[in-house]
Order: structure tokens, then C-alpha cells, then sequence
């Protein structure tokens, strides 16, 4: 239960640098910066984290990880990451690192990669799992608005909406490979939804709807899922709550 605000480091984690086993609960970190070329404007991890009904909000990096970056271990659960800002890559949340992530009824919005990818989420270098999620209003002068993925990546019941580009971007890597399960990928502000890469691989799991896609597959659902505005839905988090009639009830 605390708030890390107006971190200003000449080095990476504006607001904390972790090297050891840090958990955070019901905590806020907002408002801290690292300059160029450094990552992690909110927090740098290269030890053990664990982020519960945390928000983690308004921070700005130099360079990677505008919210998080992440070296090592990580578990977010029930929390959200917003208004989150990088330089290159990975406005909310960027991974480099072979420990697995993962993230778990939590909300990834308004956050942005001012020159390349990954305004939500940039995976690389590990195995990362986002299920119960939300990825809305995300923004990448790159590739992958929502998500940019160069590793292994699982999404089980994640709406990913509204972002610049794409949902999901998966780049042309022989080891990027997507298994997709019970989601919704739409309303992108590009021409589809989920890109893949002639190398890369998407493996479709159960019903999903995706709007557009290239080179993804053939998706359950095809068309305009009918989403309420992000909002409090009762949950943790802010949530897109189905419309009465939307085909993925």
C-alpha cells in the first residue's frame, strides 16, 4: 500500500530498480521517469515481481518498458497499467528476458511506443501468458498497437480493442509463435486486427472472434464484436462489457 511518485533516474527504473524479490500490492507507481537511453520509467525488474491490485500509471521512459521493464520474473494480477510512455518499444509493459510472464485479469490502456512497436505489450526473449485481460486504446508508431510478440506468447480470453495498427503483431521470427483462445481482437485503427508473419506461427484454440486478420488463420468469428465503452464493469479493472446482440456472446 504505497505510491512511488516523481522518480527522476539518470538509469533505468524511474520509480523502483528491483534486483531481489519485490511484491507490490494495492500499491500505485505514477509520474516517474528515466531519460534516454535508459528503460523502465515506472519500474525496472531483473529480479523476482509481483504486481497485485497495483496501477502502475504515467510514467515515461528514455527508451523500453514506458511502464514496466522486465528482465526477470513477473506476475501482474488484477491491476492496471496506463498512460504509460516509451521512446522505442513497449509503452506499458516491455519483456526481454527467458523467465516466464505472466498477466492475469488486468487492464493495458492508453499507453504508447512514440517511435516503433508494442504501444500495450512488447514480448521478446521469453514466454509470456495474458489471460482475463484487457489491452484497449494502446498506441505504436511502429507495429502492434496492442501487443508486438518476437517469442512465445498465450492468450486465453483477452479482448484486445481500439489500439493503433493492430491487436496483435506477430513479427516475422520462426520462434514467435501466438496460441489464441477464447478472444477478441478488433477495432484496430490499421487494416487488420492480427498480422503474422510468413515465418511466424499462430495457433487458434477454441472459439475467438477476430474482425481482420493476415496471414492468422481461419478465426470462429469474423466480424464487429459490439463492445461497450472501457469502463468500471465490476470487476478489478476496467473492462469492454459484451453489447446486447454482439456475436460473441
Amino acid at each position: 500500500n504505497i505510491t512511488v511518485t516523481g522518480g527522476n533516474a539518470n538509469g533505468s527504473g524511474g520509480g523502483i530498480s528491483n534486483d531481489g524479490n519485490l511484491t507490490l500490492v494495492g500499491s500505485t507507481i505514477t509520474g516517474n521517469a528515466v531519460q534516454s537511453p535508459y528503460n523502465g520509467g515506472g519500474i525496472h525488474n531483473r529480479g523476482t515481481l509481483a504486481v497485485t491490485r497495483s496501477t502502475i500509471s504515467n510514467n515515461t521512459a528514455g527508451n523500453e518498458g514506458g511502464g514496466i521493464s522486465n528482465g526477470g520474473a513477473l506476475t501482474v494480477t488484477d491491476s492496471t497499467i496506463t498512460g504509460n510512455t516509451a521512446l522505442i518499444d513497449g509503452g506499458g509493459i516491455y519483456s526481454n528476458v527467458n523467465t516466464p510472464v505472466v498477466i492475469t485479469g488486468s487492464t493495458i490502456a492508453g499507453n504508447t511506443a512514440t517511435i516503433r512497436d508494442g504501444g500495450g505489450v512488447f514480448n521478446t526473449g521469453n514466454a509470456m501468458t495474458i489471460r482475463n485481460s484487457t489491452l484497449s486504446g494502446n498506441d505504436a508508431g511502429g507495429s502492434g498497437g496492442g501487443i508486438y510478440n518476437e517469442s512465445r506468447l498465450s492468450l486465453d480470453s483477452v479482448t484486445i480493442t481500439g489500439n493503433t495498427n493492430s491487436a496483435l503483431y506477430n513479427a516475422d521470427y520462426t520462434v514467435a509463435r501466438v496460441t489464441i483462445e477464447n478472444s477478441i481482437l478488433a477495432n484496430s485503427t490499421g487494416p487488420y486486427d492480427c498480422v503474422n508473419g510468413s515465418s511466424a506461427t499462430v495457433t487458434i484454440a477454441n472459439p475467438n472472434l477476430v474482425e481482420t486478420q493476415s496471414n492468422c488463420g481461419s478465426f470462429t468469428l469474423s466480424s464487429a464484436p459490439q463492445l461497450g465503452p472501457l469502463q468500471n464493469n465490476g470487476g478489478p479493472t476496467w473492462t469492454h462489457a459484451l453489447l446486447a446482440g454482439s456475436p460473441a456472446i
